[in-house]
């Protein structure tokens, strides 16, 4: 029943509501996102103690309760803001991604492609780590 009821609510929030929330601002976003994600974890009792084990496995003996509860109720929250940033990003436009992002050093790479050097560039993600810039 419970997984049920996780899925319906799934359900209604990417399906029926994306067109709403699609609209709405990242910021607006993150907060609805920790609502769900809040949820989530509530409703998920096998999913969030079986995440705890392994966050209790990964430090060992030595593992603090109260942090592996906290890095498991994180992981809900990034799990499900991911899946927000996957719904989103196809629909940013240039502006909006230059008000998330900041590139530097771009002058760089015609100095050194005019001195015949080569450059070295990092490719790096915001967000979901699904979404490679």
């Amino acid at each position: 029943m419970k997984r049920f009821v996780v899925e319906a609510a799934l359900w209604l929030i990417w399906f029926p509501f994306r067109s709403v929330i699609k609209r709405l601002s990242m910021g607006v976003n993150y907060d609805i996102a920790w609502v769900v994600s809040f949820v989530f974890y509530i409703v998920s009792g096998k999913t969030r103690q079986g995440v705890y084990d392994e966050v209790r496995r990964l430090f060992g003996p030595q593992a603090d309760t109260k942090r592996a509860r906290r890095i498991t109720r994180r992981s809900f929250d990034i799990y499900i803001k991911r899946q927000f940033e996957n719904l989103l990003f196809g629909l940013f436009t240039a502006e909006q991604l230059g008000r998330m992002t900041d590139v530097e050093g771009l002058e760089n790479i015609d100095k050194s492609l005019q001195k015949g050097n080569g450059v070295i560039m990092l490719l790096d993600h915001f967000g979901s780590f699904l979404l490679t810039i």
